[in-house]
């Protein structure tokens, strides 16, 4: 199920938007990356999609089956950080409400959720991923 109500959440997300009209497809998406900054506090999360843009980008030109996007959230308050693992496969859940925006990972490897007041996109890549 894509969240059209997420990307409309995000920061300098205009490139993310036309990819993504519909919104994006968190489910079953692969978390590789977490990186903690002590300014704003933020983090930046990199979530590994199946989800392939149905216009692919000219400068795109290699073959791929995956798309990486790394979000940051900004100001971020009550980290729950239960489990991190190898295999973080997980299933991505958002609360958006005006003054209070959570989101929850979920996995076998991996649990973790926190309070943000701001998500702010930060790249997207392409690649192949030859793992069946």
């Amino acid at each position: 199920m894509k969240n059209k109500y997420i990307i409309e959440e995000i920061l300098n997300a205009t490139f993310l938007k036309l990819l993504y009209p519909e919104g994006i497809n968190f489910k079953n998406c692969f978390v590789n990356e977490l990186i903690f900054s002590y300014e704003g506090p933020s983090v930046f999360i990199s979530f590994h999609i199946d989800d392939l843009p149905n216009e692919i980008p000219k400068k795109w030109i290699n073959d791929f089956n995956k798309i990486k996007i790394i979000l940051e959230f900004i100001e971020i308050s009550k980290i729950d950080f239960n489990s991190w693992g190898t295999i973080n496969k997980v299933k991505v859940d958002f609360s958006l409400n005006k003054d209070d925006k959570t989101i929850s990972v979920s996995g076998k490897d991996c649990k973790f959720k926190f309070k943000f007041k701001w998500m702010n996109f930060k790249s997207i890549s392409p690649y192949m991923n030859d793992e069946k």
